[in-house]
């Protein structure tokens, strides 16, 4: 497998990545403690889908997954485990740092590669599966950066490869439940977003076959820290979400305020759960999952 000499630049399209969060390993140790790798279980499905596939009249019967985005590696270091050989990008050094000993501790093999989307540093038509996770909102440029980095995927995915991408649509953004608390970082975050219908729409255009969609209504946090009323005036537990880093100090002044008066009141959790209704109703992201069909 053949990376390209550039990891920043590739076929022309620029770097076009925003960090909410300044990730370092204190903000990572707070992340890893509370988040989940949800939809983990269809994916595996699905990558085990493509092993059966290519194990009925393919000469190869190889299988090579790249993560795009790894993070500290909740996904990557379960996932490889089903594949000869893993692969997983990150922008962050430290998120790198932390999926590696996660590696280790799980005694996997992956190698790891520091680079930025929506330029993939791989060749053409290398991948037999492909997965990227609550990535999409830190895309900057819009539709058009989002159409080059599908086509990004197109190109390094075999033919009849598969991509699994996990999103949190505009609609579902209000499924979180401390959202209202902050609505000047969440207007901010649902500018970033995607509808359903603009993903599957560009997933299309660049000539990705979209075969399936998946509504996941678990909580990205533990269900008990996330439901936690209390939750938000930590910054460990803000660290859980990057739509926190987008308040300003006001901002986390008033939610501050405003938790603390609903506690006093005794009206916080009854708050917490009314709010959570929407994410029962919406799901708080979604699998769209899709397939390369080359010529």
């Amino acid at each position: 497998m053949q990376t390209t000499s550039n990891h920043n630049n590739n076929n022309g399209i620029e770097d076009k990545m925003v960090c909410y969060l300044n990730y370092n390993h204190n903000i990572i140790d707070d992340y890893d403690s509370s988040r989940l790798p949800v939809g983990l279980q269809y994916l595996s499905d699905s990558l085990s889908q493509v092993k059966n596939e290519k194990s009925h009249g393919s000469k190869d019967l190889s299988i090579s997954l790249l993560e795009i985005a790894c993070g500290s590696g909740n996904y990557l270091a379960r996932l490889a485990t089903q594949v000869d050989k893993a692969y997983g990008i990150d922008m962050n050094q430290a998120m790198l740092a932390q999926c590696r000993t996660k590696l280790d501790q799980h005694q996997v093999q992956a190698e790891l590669i520091q680079a930025q989307v929506p330029a993939i540093p791989f060749d053409d038509h290398q991948f037999d599966f492909i997965c990227n996770c609550q990535m999409l909102h830190h895309l900057s440029g819009g539709l058009p950066t989002l159409k080059d980095f599908f086509r990004e995927i197109n190109r390094v995915l075999k033919n009849n490869g598969m991509v699994i991408v996990n999103f949190t649509t505009k609609e579902q953004i209000d499924s979180y439940w401390y959202m209202d608390l902050i609505p000047r970082a969440k207007q901010l975050c649902i500018d970033r977003c995607y509808t359903l219908d603009d993903v599957s729409s560009i997933l299309t255009q660049v000539g990705l076959v979209v075969e399936d969609i998946y509504t996941i209504y678990d909580t990205l946090q533990q269900k008990e820290i996330y439901l936690d009323p209390t939750g938000p005036l930590s910054s460990s537990y803000r660290h859980g979400d990057s739509t926190w880093s987008k308040a300003s100090e006001q901002e986390l002044q008033y939610a501050e305020f405003k938790l603390k008066q609903m506690l006093k009141l005794k009206t916080a959790e009854k708050y917490v759960e009314t709010r959570d209704e929407i994410r029962q109703k919406l799901g708080q992201s979604v699998m769209i999952r899709a397939r390369a069909k080359h010529q």
